[in-house]
């Protein structure tokens, strides 16, 4: 997704609306998503970040050898833009949440304090620096996985209107990895698309598509039908756990063909979460960040 319209306002407020009469029991945290989601949108709207410059040429190249276009430090943001939507997200958390209301005001107090640089920090979650990040949390005494949500909820926004300027170039003839051909990411969620069911890949980091394999296993690019499994619940077909047996990991993936109204992804993840319970009571892990950690 590029620069937020108010046709992408739409079809997150109706897909929000269709789960929330489907499923009561996640008004809640929905309309909590809905709130962060719509700030986002707002942001994404006045980006205006450097894109790299990219030959078509280059990118052929790099796509034929199976390396991303860019590194995650090659993503810029507007610092400025970036610490008016983390202020945001930490007042709607607070307000909306109980269980992070106590984290976010403790990494409140920590910026007040300098004990956290937010112009350091910001960087560092884009180039995925976990071990300064981590050591940051242990330092100030403050949960890993909220701080990680924090900001990784506040730059992606730049990352995923700079990535929406560079999909064209992506060849998909060439390209059969399972990780995204933009940033390198492992995927998000996937999808099961038209009449054949083509598999979609939804990348975790810079929201870039890309078509996949229909049997194979992003994470350790596993074809072995015998160790890849699905499974889903019966009121549920729409949705299911992929998994694979070799490397203990696990996607979901939501077939929209059986779905009425238009899916937007970050919502159908959420909306979700009991499938990550069942998947990791089976012993199996997500690679992409699992909000089970901080609710």
């Amino acid at each position: 997704m590029g620069r937020a319209t108010n046709a992408d306002v739409k079809r997150m407020k109706e897909r929000i609306a269709a789960i929330k009469e489907a499923h009561p029991n996640y008004q809640r945290i929905l309309e909590f998503f809905e709130k962060l989601l719509l700030e986002q949108l707002k942001i994404r709207a006045q980006v205006d970040c450097r894109v790299p410059e990219i030959s078509e040429d280059s990118a052929r190249i790099r796509a034929k050898e199976g390396f991303p276009m860019l590194s995650k430090g090659d993503f810029s943001f507007d610092p400025h833009l970036a610490a008016r939507l983390f202020r945001s997200i930490c007042r709607i958390a607070k307000r909306e949440n109980e269980k992070l209301k106590a984290e976010v005001g403790k990494i409140e107090r920590a910026l007040r304090r300098k004990e956290i640089d937010l112009e350091m920090c910001l960087p560092k979650a884009l180039e995925g620096d976990h071990e300064y990040l981590s050591q940051i949390a242990a330092d100030v005494g403050i949960d890993r996985g909220v701080m990680s949500f924090l900001l990784h909820t506040t730059i992606k926004p730049f990352v995923e209107v700079t990535a929406s300027h560079l999909k064209d170039k992506v060849d998909e003839d060439m390209w059969d990895k399972g990780y995204c051909p933009i940033c390198g990411s492992q995927p998000l969620m996937g999808e099961l698309r038209g009449e054949e069911g083509k598999r979609i890949w939804t990348c975790s980091f810079c929201g870039n598509q890309w078509r996949g394999k229909r049997v194979m296993c992003p994470f350790c690019e596993n074809t072995d039908h015998g160790s890849l499994r699905y499974f889903y619940t019966e009121k549920e077909r729409a949705y299911r756990i992929d998994i694979c047996d070799k490397c203990k990991r696990y996607i979901k993936t939501v077939d929209s063909r059986q779905l009425a109204e238009e899916i937007f992804l970050p919502v159908e993840d959420i909306a979700t979460l009991h499938l990550d319970i069942l998947a990791a009571d089976k012993g199996f892990k997500r690679e992409a960040f699992n909000f089970l950690g901080i609710f």
